[in-house]
């Protein structure tokens, strides 16, 4: 790995970005070479969507930590794909509410080995009670930084 400040390469946040950035990157050329035509962040955003189904851009741009307009590009291109679709909120006709399709459904499903195909790369060599403690330990920053909030 090349880091292009070498004093700072230990910090918290540098090693978490990255960390976040190579498992999106590593995910994306994942569901490249099974044949699916979405980036990291479209899957993810599906999977969100197999679970919490008709939500606004906003509440997606709020999830992702992400502009709408962004948002509306990842839901477009699902949209084209016929993975989405739009649907009008029946109590705010100017909000559109994101529901998955049926071939989004199926998408899903097939995306889930690529997901798990993913992660195992990612913790390879690394035992489950190292693991467990990760999460503990990412879950608690969490924790303290959504408190200032």
């Amino acid at each position: 790995m090349v880091y292009l400040d070498t004093e700072h390469k230990d910090r918290l946040g540098r090693l978490l970005g990255i960390t976040g950035k190579m498992m999106r990157r590593t995910l994306s050329r994942n569901l490249s070479e099974k044949g699916f035509d979405l980036t990291a962040e479209q899957a993810i955003l599906l999977w969100h969507l197999s679970t919490d189904e008709g939500v606004t851009h906003k509440m997606v741009a709020e999830c992702f930590d992400h502009d709408k307009v962004g948002i509306t590009r990842w839901v477009d291109a699902l949209e084209s794909q016929d993975l989405v679709i739009r649907v009008p909120d029946r109590s705010d006709r100017r909000q559109k509410l994101v529901y998955l399709t049926e071939k989004g459904k199926k998408t899903c499903e097939a995306i889930l080995p690529v997901f798990d195909l993913t992660q195992q790369q990612a913790v390879k060599g690394i035992d489950d009670e190292r693991l467990q403690i990760l999460k503990e330990l990412l879950k608690a920053i969490c924790d303290n930084l959504g408190e200032s909030d």
